[in-house]
């Protein structure tokens, strides 16, 4: 925690010192954005809150200067999709709908314009997933199905990006597990019992993927 703290304090301190610099906002933002989801990860989610809506409003001044900064935007986008996670772990399913929608337009858009960057395709999946999640919460399967659906298409089209990491496809695993888990609720125990047989293929050596498939079919 001290680590990421004293991160946030050294750009607190350039920033005194050269107020005017691009970089050493977008890099206070970044740091805002690092130390909110270190405090996530712990549970500490009132303490993300500030951290989250002060690198949003950084964002968004840099991206007032420079509508077009596919940095900027990626970096917006990031800063709301954080917010609308502590939001809705908060129970505040509204305000982070409304979030998400602000990140869905921005990653929908980045998609769109670089096709070829798989961290784009990435990173939109996983505001889909959390917009699905929210719907659910808020007694919606139907929409939030249409966003499970979406997600796992962007997400096969980033793993099969040049070069993708493990990641997107533990992601991809992710969103088929959740579609699958939707789909049992909604009364469609063939189309989830097809996405169960799916996940142990997407990375065959982890076994997690066997396990999670096996709980789908007990379902």
């Amino acid at each position: 925690t001290a680590a990421y703290r004293d991160a946030v304090d050294a750009f607190d301190r350039l920033l005194d010192e050269y107020p005017a610099s691009k970089r050493f906002r977008l890099g206070w933002g970044a740091a805002h954005d690092a130390y909110a989801a270190h405090l996530v990860r712990r549970g500490r989610h009132s303490e993300a809150d500030p951290l989250l809506i002060a690198s949003r409003d950084a964002f968004t001044d840099l991206l007032a200067s420079q509508p077009n900064d596919p940095d900027y935007r990626h970096q917006l986008a990031a800063a709301l999709s954080g917010l609308a996670d502590v939001w809705s772990e908060n129970g505040a399913g509204p305000r982070a709908q409304a979030a998400l929608e602000q990140a869905l337009e921005i990653r929908l858009a980045l998609e769109r314009e670089f096709p070829d960057r798989g961290e784009y395709a990435h990173q939109l999946g996983h505001v889909l997933h959390s917009t699905a999640t929210v719907l659910i919460d808020r007694q919606m399967p139907d929409q939030a199905r249409r966003y499970l659906d979406r997600a796992v298409e962007v997400q096969e089209a980033a793993v099969a990006t040049v070069g993708a990491p493990l990641a997107y496809r533990l992601e991809l695993r992710r969103h088929c597990q959740a579609l699958a888990e939707l789909l049992i609720g909604l009364g469609e125990p063939g189309a989830a019992a097809a996405l169960a047989e799916r996940l142990p293929t997407i990375v065959p050596d982890d076994w997690q993927g066997y396990y999670d498939a096996a709980g789908l079919f007990a379902n």
